[in-house]
């Protein structure tokens, strides 16, 4: 039971730790001056830090699902010495009560994890999309896109 407790600790300080040097990095890029670097490098900056909240947004995800876990198990067990199906000894009592606790704080805490993690990814997607957006890309159409199709009935919608 120490193992499995020791364990869901180091994913949430692994969680918090990943998460914190994310916000860290993302906060030390976003002081240089982008005006001077190359949109494109930005982009692939900002692509690669996309990549790293999706990882720690999945393993909050993974941690939530195990505090959940937990907090049923523990509900199930206190439900079942109440109700008589288990003998009532302390290790049962205590043990459920304290995946109850247990699952509760870790519950709480993966999911303020999880808000600020999902935060950032609204934050980078919406930096990624105006870095775009300010390289002022032209549309390339050729006759055998499904592009050069949409424009011709576009084209007939306006006569009908």
């Amino acid at each position: 039971m120490s193992a499995a407790k020791a364990d869901v600790a180091n994913a949430a300080v692994a969680t918090r730790t990943d998460l914190y040097h994310c916000m860290n990095d993302q906060a030390a890029d976003d002081t240089r001056d982008v005006e001077h670097g190359e949109p494109s490098d930005d982009i692939e900056r900002i692509e690669a830090q996309l990549e790293q909240l999706a990882g720690v947004l999945e393993r909050c995800r993974k941690v939530g699902l195990f505090a959940k876990t937990v907090l049923a198990a523990g509900g199930l067990i206190l439900v079942a010495v109440v109700v008589g199906a288990t003998p009532a000894t302390p290790l049962a009592v205590l043990g459920s009560m304290a995946a109850l606790v247990g699952g509760t704080v870790l519950y709480g805490s993966n999911y303020g994890t999880l808000q600020h993690t999902t935060a950032a990814i609204a934050k980078a997607e919406l930096a990624r999309t105006e870095l775009i957006d300010s390289r002022e890309l032209r549309l390339v159409w050729s006759e055998d896109s499904p592009a050069a199709d949409a424009r011709e009935i576009g084209r007939l919608t306006r006569f009908l």
